[in-house]
């Protein structure tokens, strides 16, 4: 067996392999009239995002009075952690604290599941229980000022309903 050099390497290097057409031509004249200049890729001109698309951006974007209410007991996490898109939050319970409505939104989702029982009589006299499925804020909140006012109580009123 052959000995290798350490400088010496398996594999191939990056600089070895040849680029396939390295140069090409370039039509500056074509870019000033909304073209490619190259040739291959296509322009679009059409309108992407539409005003009411827009406006729903802006509207996720105002920034709330959030009062955290504390939680109910010591065992609770006593700290709310919210994250859109990698830019977050993170506030004690019981602090009133200026958040978007993106993050809002998030808080007014998180919803926890429990199962409840409720003491019953059969009918034929003996106690039983009914189970009940209850949905209830993981972060309890109240909304202490809203710049959109009636339109953002309503948007709220709709994120609050939905069982998630």
């Amino acid at each position: 067996m052959a000995k290798v050099n350490s400088y010496e390497r398996k594999g191939f290097a990056a600089e070895d392999v040849e680029i396939v057409n390295p140069a090409s031509s370039v039509d500056m004249a074509a870019g000033r009239r909304g073209e490619d200049p190259i040739g291959n890729i296509e322009i679009a001109t059409d309108k992407i995002i539409s005003n009411s698309q827009l406006e729903m951006e802006k509207f996720m974007a105002d920034e709330l009075e959030v009062q955290l209410l504390d939680s109910g007991s010591e065992d609770e996490n006593q700290f709310v952690e919210v994250k859109v898109n990698n830019m977050g939050y993170i506030a004690r319970r019981g602090d009133v604290v200026n958040m978007k409505r993106c993050h809002v939104a998030v808080l007014a989702q998180a919803k926890e599941l429990r199962l409840k029982q409720v003491k019953i009589v059969n009918p034929d006299g003996s106690m039983g229980y009914n189970e009940q499925m209850v949905s209830k804020l993981t972060y309890p909140f109240t909304i202490v000022h809203d710049p959109a006012g009636r339109k953002g109580s309503d948007w709220l009123r709709q994120q609050l309903q939905n069982r998630s």
